[in-house]
């Protein structure tokens, strides 16, 4: 049959770039895509077999290979899948099979013969360093710069999402094409990229910590807003303070950085500033905090004050 290709990760920028890169190799334009969850099985083996005399070559993209595991050896499915597969050898079609590291196993005749044939293609994750090698080399290919400071600001709004890391810097392009200083800047990045409500919730807290009560105001009423249920925001201060102080034993035990990341389930570029914020105020200080949301939560849930009401007095009290 035609080339086979296993494409094992979880990126889907990466992912797709090397499905247009094979694309090129093969000189093939158009692509079918079968999901084995939801479309039929017996349409894509036929697919992989069938020959049409307008079409030199096909390609195929074939997701959700787990639903192999799903097929009673009894079924006709499974009778289909065995009986086509000794048709495969004089098939012209190309296929990419994209997996990820659960999917890599199974027990199925078909996808063992394609898995015994094919080219093996390992998408890894992105360390830190290789992301930011990642946005200098998006950057400076448009020719612009970027500080360092300014890249793992990009990285604590946008983690590896390049998708967004591109299709945000490309907005800031256009907006400073005219511009004689090619820069793009920690404000270009505020300006362009949008910020989750998670990290809200740590300025938040970081706010609340050094005092600044008009940062810590203008957050909350973003959040209320963004449609933030005030009736979780304690809990989910509460919680980001208990990732502080989980930091800060973690540190203290120097935990690997890819340790940190699994056990508080936070994004590369976001646990820098958490350890700039953590490295600026003391760790009785978050301890202090969580103490006085746990009194604040009692009297918000046992319907002493109103929630909305409550949590700004609380952050005015400051």
């Amino acid at each position: 049959m035609g080339k086979v290709y296993i494409i094992n990760g979880q990126n889907e920028y990466l992912i797709n770039k090397e499905i247009s890169s094979i694309k090129k190799e093969l000189e093939i334009e158009e692509i079918l895509s079968y999901d084995l969850e939801n479309d039929n099985i017996s349409s894509l083996v036929e697919e992989l077999v069938s020959f049409d005399l307008f079409v030199q070559e096909k390609l195929i993209i074939l997701t959700n290979v787990q639903a192999f595991k799903k097929l009673n050896k009894t079924g006709t499915e499974y009778k289909e899948i065995q009986k086509y597969s000794v048709s495969l050898e004089s098939s012209k079609t190309n296929l990419i099979i994209l997996i990820n590291d659960k999917q890599a196993s199974v027990s199925n005749p078909l996808f063992q013969e394609l898995n015994a044939c094919a080219i093996k293609i390992n998408i890894k994750e992105l360390s830190e360093t290789e992301l930011s090698d990642f946005i200098l080399n998006e950057v400076t290919s448009n020719n612009f710069t970027i500080s360092s400071l300014t890249i793992k600001k990009i990285i604590s709004k946008a983690n590896d999402d390049l998708y967004l890391i591109t299709n945000c810097l490309k907005k800031a392009y256009a907006y400073k094409s005219n511009e004689k200083n090619k820069e793009i800047t920690i404000k270009d990045i505020d300006i362009f990229f949008p910020r989750p409500l998670e990290d809200k919730i740590y300025e938040l807290t970081a706010a609340y910590l050094k005092k600044e009560k008009e940062k810590c105001i203008n957050i909350y009423h973003d959040l209320l807003e963004n449609k933030y249920d005030p009736n979780s925001l304690v809990s989910s201060v509460s919680n980001k303070v208990k990732d502080y102080i989980m930091l800060y034993y973690l540190v203290k035990k120097d935990a690997s950085t890819e340790e940190i990341m699994q056990i508080l389930k936070v994004r590369q570029g976001q646990l820098f500033y958490l350890k700039k914020d953590l490295n600026t105020i003391k760790i009785d200080k978050y301890k202090s905090f969580l103490a006085s949301l746990a009194l604040l939560d009692y009297q918000i849930k046992s319907g002493r004050i109103d929630a909305v009401l409550g949590f700004e007095l609380f952050l005015l009290k400051n």
